[in-house]
Order: C-alpha cells, then structure tokens, then sequence
C-alpha cells in the first residue's frame, strides 16, 4: 500500500490495510480490494509469470496467500536505520521470494557494493538516493525503480535530508 487505506479479502479473511501493508496473492485466487473512506488510495501491484510448473501445494504449505500489516511488521534497526521484513518464503511459482523494507538514514550507504544471485528490484517510497549499479551512479526518489541483475555490484546511498525508505524484492 503507497496510501490510504483499503479493504482487502482474499482467502477467507478480510480486513483493513493501512501504508506500507502488503498482500501475497497465490495463483488462481481471488482478491477484492476496495476503498474504505473518501480519501484517495494508492497501491503498487507486481505480477509475474513463472518459467517452472506452478505447484500450488508448495506454495500453501509455506503459507499460502497473506495479508501482511504494517503494524505487525518488527521494525530491526541498525548502524545504517533499520529493515523490516514482510515475507522470504517459497511460492508456488519460486524457489525462493524474499521482500524486505529498508529506511536509510542521511549521508549514509547501506554498505559496500555487493552482488547475490538473485535479481532485485527495488522501489523507492520515499526520499533522495543515488544507487551504483555496475559502478554507474542514478538517482532515485518516489516511486522510482531500479532492476539489479543477478550478480552486478550495487549499493544505495541516501543522498538527501532526509530518511530514505525502499522496497527490495529478491526472486529465484
């Protein structure tokens, strides 16, 4: 959720999601979304297909489809500002799908270059940040998004004034 707030059922449940909530839709299944005030509301949505045979029992063995609120979601800091981690978990249609929110704070890097095999891609909620892809700097701010192929050096630096937030997501 980028804002507001919005009624979600999907599964057997329903309930009311705030910013930064986040849902986990299995295949073939119906959600319904639906705004609940006057006010205006905004999500983002990523839809993927797989390569591989979706198996539908992996996937609801590992929890299914889920409704994830921000309020629930633990909060870690550390020396850089802090993470939050919505799901990394199997799906029916991966091996492995990871999401995490990352809030850096000013002047900061959120470490060295690194590489992992997974792609990423990463949204930017809110802030100023200059991201090094393969040693090419580009800027960032909300709703930008950046696509990391697996195993090219990147990194992030927030390069305003304020705190910088993230959406990471990892697949394979």
């Amino acid at each position: 959720m980028k804002e507001g707030k919005l009624q979600v059922s999907l599964a057997g449940q329903s309930r009311t999601l705030g910013t930064g909530s986040v849902v986990l839709v299995m295949p073939g299944e119906a959600c319904e979304l639906a705004a609940t005030m006057d006010a205006p509301v905004a999500y983002f949505q990523l839809r993927y297909k797989s390569r591989q045979s979706v198996d539908l029992a992996r996937g609801k063995n590992s929890g299914g489809s889920q409704l994830i609120e921000w309020a629930n979601l633990q909060y870690a800091a550390n020396e850089v500002g802090g993470r939050r981690q919505p799901f990394e978990r199997v799906t029916a249609m991966l091996a492995e799908a990871e999401m995490h929110v990352t809030t850096l704070n000013p002047g900061l890097t959120t470490h060295a270059p690194h590489t992992h095999a997974p792609e990423e891609i990463v949204l930017m909620i809110r802030g100023e940040t200059e991201m090094s892809i393969d040693g090419k700097l580009q800027r960032g701010t909300a709703g930008d998004l950046f696509v990391v192929r697996s195993m090219v050096p990147h990194n992030i630096r927030n390069v305003g004034t304020e705190p910088a937030e993230y959406y990471a997501f990892q697949w394979r």
